[in-house]
């Protein structure tokens, strides 16, 4: 059977939705409307919220999460629902479940507008959430600029704290917002607020590598020495992150060269290591110790050939780098087997007889781990390619072992003894074991035997 409609059966939505409000009222008025407002504000019906209102619907009601109407519509910039319900009766300061005001939910989503009604209305500028989080240290962390400076005009506290100690200026700085952390300072934001770990604004702005932030902070009063619980000061983490600008402006601020890190490493041993090229430059043109070694006995010398960076290498040398000088410590390579090769063979020496341990050389470190422009430069420098001051482990059998074809070659037309052994295992057998075809041909043509 089929079925026909006319227009006038056809059902209006408008008129449909009204309906199902009318019947909500009557049922459940309370708590249905009360989701019908969070809805609508939500969802911008500025119409539907102006509807809902004039029908009784409580402005003040909340979700489970303790939202109301009003944190949804600061939170989206909705600043003409904002004005709406403030005017129905919104409490300016209510709080969710988190303590967090609809204030802070417009300053941490940037909605001046909002903020700025939301402050008329009364709202507490300072109020904090659960975490301590204030709308100024949320729109700081943020980076809106025109909201902090709004906020500052209405006396917010710019040296309000997190419960983690985090000020506004702590923040800003971090993330690199450097307008925003002019404007702090100039309110007398306290440039040398610490977290519980001892860290400063300097220090965050400096690790990552924000040096206009950092120019800021110093002119500002920062100290560039201070040193936080962990053992680390601003240099040091300049230095980590690779950031030869911020190093410039830290050094031009007296920052102290030497300072060391939990592991006695300085930041030109921290530049060495990480292959900062342009801050070993400025560090040893500001007289950084060119000989300072790790808690280790590791030199920056020794870190620069294990790493392979051979400008830093060059620029070291030319410094007056030790390259004889001996890293006496084999627990780092006990340490840290995955490193290495025939770890068996060398575990059995290094802890057989600690009256051979002489150390471990540049030489040795740079034919280890392959950097042939390091092991030519100490060559042709005059290191002996036969020296057994390691171990009696010959540099050529941990070239030979590690596949460094290169750095064999260089070693055995310096002279190197193409039979050096360790504990019975010759430079070829260890080459052939490795699967090293291309090393146990040039060892063998230098006369080597297994």
């Amino acid at each position: 059977m089929s079925e026909s409609f006319s227009r006038s059966e056809v059902v209006n939505p408008g008129k449909l939705f009204w309906a199902i409000v009318l019947i909500l009222v009557l049922t459940c008025p309370s708590a249905v409307l009360a989701n019908e407002l969070i809805s609508a504000t939500s969802k911008g019906k500025i119409d539907e919220v102006k509807s809902l209102l004039a029908s009784g619907t409580d402005v003040n009601a909340t979700k489970s999460n303790g939202m109301t109407a009003l944190h949804f519509a600061a939170g989206k910039g909705y600043t003409e629902i904002v004005n709406i319900l403030l005017a129905a009766g919104a409490n300016s300061n209510a709080k969710d479940n988190k303590e967090s005001t609809a204030l802070l939910f417009a300053a941490t989503f940037g909605h001046l507008k909002s903020v700025k009604a939301m402050l008329v209305a009364g709202a507490a500028v300072d109020a904090p959430s659960n975490t301590g989080s204030t709308p100024l240290i949320m729109s700081s962390e943020k980076g809106h600029q025109q909201i902090v400076k709004y906020l500052m005009g209405a006396n917010a506290d710019v040296n309000a704290k997190r419960d983690t100690g985090e000020t506004a200026l702590y923040l800003a700085a971090r993330h690199g917002h450097a307008e925003i952390v002019k404007l702090l300072l100039e309110a007398n934001a306290d440039v040398s607020a610490k977290d519980p770990n001892g860290t400063t604004p300097l220090m965050l702005s400096s690790y990552g590598g924000h040096s206009e932030i950092v120019k800021t902070l110093l002119a500002a009063g920062a100290d560039p020495n201070t040193i936080d619980k962990s053992g680390w000061s601003a240099l040091l983490v300049a230095t980590l992150g690779g950031h030869s600008e911020v190093v410039s402006a830290l050094l031009a601020a007296k920052a102290a060269i030497e300072t060391k890190n939990p592991e006695d490493a300085t930041a030109l041993w921290i530049a060495s290591q990480n292959g900062h090229t342009e801050i070993v430059k400025l560090l040893l043109a500001a007289g950084a110790n060119a000989n300072v070694k790790d808690s280790e006995s590791v030199t920056v010398l020794m870190i620069a050939a294990e790493k392979g960076h051979t400008d830093i290498f060059k620029a070291l040398l030319a410094t007056g780098a030790d390259k004889v000088a001996l890293h006496t410590n084999s627990a780092r390579i006990l340490r840290n087997p995955q490193q290495w090769y025939a770890m068996d063979v060398l575990e059995a020496v290094l802890v057989e007889d600690e009256s051979k341990n002489n150390g471990f050389t540049a030489l040795w470190m740079a034919a280890a781990k392959g950097h042939p422009e390091i092991v030519k430069i100490l060559l042709d420098a005059g290191e002996d390619a036969n020296s057994q001051v390691t171990y009696c482990i010959p540099a050529l059998w941990m070239a030979s072992g590690g596949g460094h074809v290169e750095v064999v070659k260089l070693l055995l037309d310096a002279g190197a003894d193409a039979n050096a052994s360790l504990s019975d295992n010759t430079a070829l057998k260890l080459a052939i074991s490795e699967g090293h075809d291309e090393i146990a041909k040039l060892l063998e043509a230098h006369g080597a035997k297994e």
